[in-house]
């Protein structure tokens, strides 16, 4: 297509159908051909789309299109555009990233700003965690990182259900009796691990 050439389009895994239905509805070629349908005849028909004035003119055009575009780099501006970065940096020096959670003031910091408040006294090393590994109340309300478990392996459904039964009766249990003495631990144990069954 980028050389303006009409194209016809055999799809058999992927996105190549969406590819070939765009194709088709620009007019630069006839439409997808499922693998499985392709003989003489249908492929004839094809050539004879293909080698139309309307279809070398579509495809002329959407060459021209193609060619005058910027892709890579309208590819990595909105790459750029979806991240997240407010959701990223520290909150006491916003020109660095934070990979680190402080549950207890709910922020995230930077490695300096980590090590600086634990050398003063601020906080200790057990009050901060990896950023991805805190899902919790105050990291959903920002939209900061969730992670899921993909490791959890079940050989059949029965073994699924009972360690998933197992687990939000053990985490409900857990949860509650939290609340007694870390309420935001308990709070987030009941409204968002118990849900999705996960420690």
């Amino acid at each position: 297509m980028k050389h303006g050439r009409p194209t016809i389009i055999v799809p058999f895994f992927g996105d190549q159908r969406f590819w070939g239905e765009s194709v088709n509805r620009a007019g630069a070629g006839p439409p997808p051909i499922p693998y499985k349908e392709l003989n003489g005849t249908v492929l004839a028909e094809a050539i004879q789309f293909a080698l139309s004035p309307g279809a070398a003119a579509a495809a002329a055009v959407l060459g021209q299109r193609i060619r005058s575009e910027n892709a890579e780099d309208a590819g990595v501006k909105s790459f750029h555009r979806h991240i997240p970065l407010k959701n990223m940096r520290c909150e006491l020096d916003r020109t660095r990233n934070g990979p680190w959670w402080c549950e207890k003031y709910c922020i995230r910091l930077s490695a300096p700003a980590a090590a600086l408040l634990v050398q003063k006294g601020k906080l200790s090393w057990d009050d901060i965690a990896p950023h991805r590994e805190c899902p919790s109340i105050c990291v959903l309300l920002t939209a900061g990182p969730i992670e899921y478990a993909t490791d959890r392996h079940y050989a059949d459904p029965l073994a699924a259900s009972g360690q998933s039964i197992y687990d939000m009766f053990s985490l409900t249990a857990a949860s509650t009796g939290q609340m007694f003495y870390a309420p935001h631990r308990g709070l987030k144990g009941l409204l968002y691990d118990v849900p999705k069954g996960e420690h």
